[in-house]
């Protein structure tokens, strides 16, 4: 359980160091086989925010433009191996916006041996 949660840890470090504003924070768990991570979003709906996966990263990118204000938010972090990417999903309650990450086996590492040679 402990290296789960350093594979977590590890997951969300991207998405914690870069909080600037005081308006969002993000909540991270390892809940039922999934890594879940709960950002804070208010006053945003599912129209201001877009969440992407790409390359291995999941980037969760959120903006919203009143007559007064202009609220930009953009955060990225990498996917672990063991994640399911096809199932990644995302849902909006009450201005929280909750990423469920579901982890799969993976197969066991190839080991290969390497030929020394001499000269």
């Amino acid at each position: 359980m402990l290296s789960l949660w350093k594979s977590f840890d590890r997951l969300l470090e991207d998405f914690d160091r870069d909080l600037t504003s005081p308006l969002f924070f993000n909540e991270k768990t390892a809940e039922d086989g999934s890594f879940v991570s709960k950002v804070h979003l208010p006053g945003m709906s599912e129209k201001d925010i877009k969440v992407e996966l790409k390359d291995g990263a999941v980037s969760v990118i959120a903006e919203k433009k009143t007559e007064t204000t202009h609220t930009s938010v953009k955060k990225y972090f990498t996917v672990p191996k063991n994640c399911d990417t096809e199932n990644l999903k995302a849902e909006l309650k009450d201005g929280v916006l909750t990423i469920s990450l579901p982890t799969k086996a993976l197969p066991p590492s190839e080991v290969k041996t390497i030929p020394i040679l001499t000269s």
